[in-house]
């Protein structure tokens, strides 16, 4: 793979915008390059389509909407309008496929390259600006450490077979239901959950999840959505935190005891830092006055209009600003609130 790392730093030395199609036996990817920084990496549109079905969580466009897209970008725009509910866990799956898909590439053999130079404006940042541009330079490195990697990490997981339980207790999935007030109410993106003194990812809660015995490693890979390589370190890292472990026993009780230790430690450490916590909160709550923050109800009554807003225009508004031209909402109200739209058909509201 040399040939193809020399070529990609030769376009980004150029400042290159175009396309870099690669065939393998192993599967084919295209690559987006813009003026010398990596943009995304997709497979073809029928492979993509077929992935994604396997998802269970992402839903699908209709037929007709995904036939007539011919293009990544008119692929993704129909996913996002239709999975507005889980809008945060999509854009991090194809954030995260992108680069998965980079990186394998480096893994393939007899590969065939193509490039594609033209001129193009970059996407709708409104819609597309999660795919932030990155250095070919440091993706390479990325790729180059994770060939390193993996025969270790095969060694570690040693079967595929192989059967891991959890250790600890986790939440039952939950389903989300409501409408994009509620969604909006409800948003949880990059939110970390606290078990026996360690923070979890969303991903890592849903992971631990599947180690109930009846999923072994291959099936691991298969139900997640972040590819093989980032799974196989998710399960190292998280039998390293004591949080799942083989099922066979003699592993389960080293870890055990491992997780045990290292809990002990971090208990006794966290004690300590909650009285000084406490001590501390005591003294600047006596020097400081509560501020009053806006009731529930103000903050209901502007997504009311946020909402009437996005019947009338097909979308919502850029800024509340724009929201206020026809009918003018008080400043000192609108200061109250951070709003954020991150999509035409998503957006993000805080209360200062």
């Amino acid at each position: 793979m040399n040939e193809f790392a020399s070529l990609l730093i030769k376009l980004e030395s150029e400042k290159w915008s175009g396309e870099v199609e690669v065939n393998s036996t192993e599967g084919s990817a295209f690559i987006l390059i813009y003026q010398g920084h990596f943009l995304w990496a997709h497979r073809s549109l029928d492979r993509s389509i077929e992935r994604f079905s396997r998802i269970g969580w992402i839903e699908l466009p209709p037929d007709a909407v995904l036939k007539s897209s011919r293009t990544w970008e008119e692929l993704v725009r129909a996913l996002v309008r239709s999975n507005q509910a889980e809008y945060h866990r999509l854009v991090r799956y194809l954030k995260t496929e992108r680069l998965e898909i980079f990186y394998r590439i480096f893994f393939w053999s007899n590969v065939e390259i193509k490039t594609r130079s033209f001129a193009f404006e970059l996407p709708d940042p409104v819609e597309f600006g999660f795919y932030t541009r990155k250095r070919i330079a440091s993706q390479i490195k990325e790729a180059e450490k994770r060939i390193q990697e993996w025969p270790r990490f095969q060694q570690l997981i040693g079967s595929s077979k192989r059967i891991f339980l959890r250790q600890i207790e986790v939440p039952a999935s939950e389903k989300k239901d409501g409408d994009a007030i509620d969604q909006a109410l409800g948003d949880d993106e990059a939110s970390e959950i606290l078990l026996g003194g360690q923070s979890y990812t969303p991903e890592e809660i849903e992971l631990i999840r599947l180690c109930d015995g009846t999923h072994n490693v291959q099936d691991l890979i298969r139900i997640s959505s972040i590819g093989e390589f980032l799974t196989i370190r998710r399960v190292i890292h998280l039998w390293d935190l004591g949080a799942i472990a083989p099922k066979d026993e003699e592993a389960t009780v080293y870890r055990k005891a491992k997780a045990k230790s290292v809990w002990s430690l971090k208990a006794s450490l966290y004690a300590a830092f909650l009285l000084a916590l406490v001590a501390t909160a005591c003294f600047v709550g006596a020097q400081l006055q509560i501020k009053a923050t806006p009731s529930f109800a103000s903050s209901t009554a502007l997504q009311q209009r946020l909402e009437i807003f996005r019947r009338q225009e097909g979308r919502y508004p850029l800024n509340l600003q724009e929201l206020s031209v026809e009918e003018p909402l008080d400043p000192v109200y609108m200061e109250q609130f951070q709003y954020k739209l991150v999509h035409p058909l998503h957006y993000e509201l805080v209360v200062k």
